[in-house]
């Protein structure tokens, strides 16, 4: 249920981002779930999730593939 909750915040936060950011993030109400996004210095998308400030899931969006979910640990 978490990871859905993730995947769709995910979706969300991408589709209504407007203006481009080099850092952003958004954060469950309890603060124990964080999503970050940044952007790189050659324009790729990157996404961390972190429970209860530990990293858990590394995601990288690269060549215009599909988005590659790397465990953090």
């Amino acid at each position: 249920m978490k990871i859905l909750y993730v995947i769709v915040s995910v979706t969300c936060f991408i589709f209504s981002a407007c203006i481009p950011s080099y850092s952003s993030g958004v954060s469950s109400p309890d603060g124990k779930i964080k999503l970050s996004f940044s952007l790189t210095n050659d324009k790729q998308m990157t996404y961390q999730v972190t429970v209860n400030d530990t990293l858990e899931i590394i995601m990288a969006k690269g060549g215009g593939q599909a988005i590659t979910f790397i465990p953090a640990s």
